[in-house]
């Protein structure tokens, strides 16, 4: 049953699209960011220079594939990930946005 699957659905981009864009800086703490797409309920941001010109875009995808290659790289005694504090608040806001 070869052939080409025709798509059937009619949306477009702008029917999906989230409409207020919270943007972040390349210099925007990951700790910052976590806590910015749990608020904002989004998984997502573009990434804006000074002159508000897109440079990148950072998705929760790329937080927990950051942590999973970081991770890797630290002692086996250490279990703490990048997003971690003394009080385990990020980590609830990072389990918060997985559930996203």
């Amino acid at each position: 049953m070869g052939g080409t699957i025709v798509a059937t659905y009619k949306f477009v981009a702008k029917d999906l699209m989230t409409e207020k864009v919270v943007c972040v800086t390349p210099e925007t703490p990951i700790h910052d960011l976590i806590k910015l797409l749990v608020k904002n309920h989004i998984t997502g941001a573009p990434v804006v220079n000074k002159e508000r010109s897109l440079v990148g875009v950072v998705s929760k995808t790329d937080i927990v594939e950051y942590d999973e290659k970081t991770n890797k790289k630290r002692s086996e005694t250490t279990h703490k990930s990048f997003y971690d504090d003394t009080n385990g608040k990020l980590k609830k806001e990072m389990d918060k946005l997985l559930k996203t």
